[in-house]
């Protein structure tokens, strides 16, 4: 379950946002002078999400956001499609209903990802490219291949079948 650390009403009160911008500002003024009308939330540089602080507790500006939205915040999570943490615009963002078995599908190239394509790698013993993909918790192997692209365009082919939050 996920826990909603700010009510609509507290939202609205003190928030609002821009749709074209997925920016939230200040309608109220702070403690130190910053306040009304200026940007509200930092960006968290290791993970790419923006934090408001509301009543001394650090909130997830996109959950914010649905909040304001929609006027519902859900008990889900909420998925960045394009991969952007940052990118709080609301057409950039969507529910996760099966929280992280959604939100995985749409996950990014790990760091230590060498062939550069999720779900792609060499296999040195048969000298090809291999292509898997994990589909509730069970590893599917999708085949050994020659070419790069071929193993490539068959893992893209496996998301489109096996997820639903498949990025077309």
């Amino acid at each position: 379950m996920i826990k909603n650390d700010i009510t609509y009403e507290r939202a609205s009160q003190l928030l609002s946002y821009d749709p074209e911008t997925g920016k939230l500002y200040w309608k109220t003024k702070h403690k130190g002078g910053k306040g009304f009308g200026n940007e509200a939330g930092c960006l968290n540089k290791k993970l790419g999400y923006v934090y408001v602080g509301v009543d001394k507790r650090r909130c997830l500006a996109h959950r914010i956001i649905w909040l304001l939205y929609h006027g519902y915040a859900p008990e889900c999570q909420i998925d960045h499609i394009d991969r952007n943490r940052s990118n709080n615009k609301i057409n950039n963002l969507r529910l996760a209903l099966r929280n992280e078995k959604d939100n995985h599908q749409n996950k990014s190239i790990s760091s230590n990802n060498t062939s550069g394509a999720l779900g792609v790698y060499w296999h040195k013993g048969a000298k090809k490219w291999c292509a898997e993909i994990w589909v509730n918790d069970i590893k599917q192997y999708l085949g050994l291949f020659t070419d790069f692209n071929d193993a490539v365009a068959a893992r893209r082919a496996a998301e489109l079948k096996y997820f639903t939050f498949a990025n077309p």
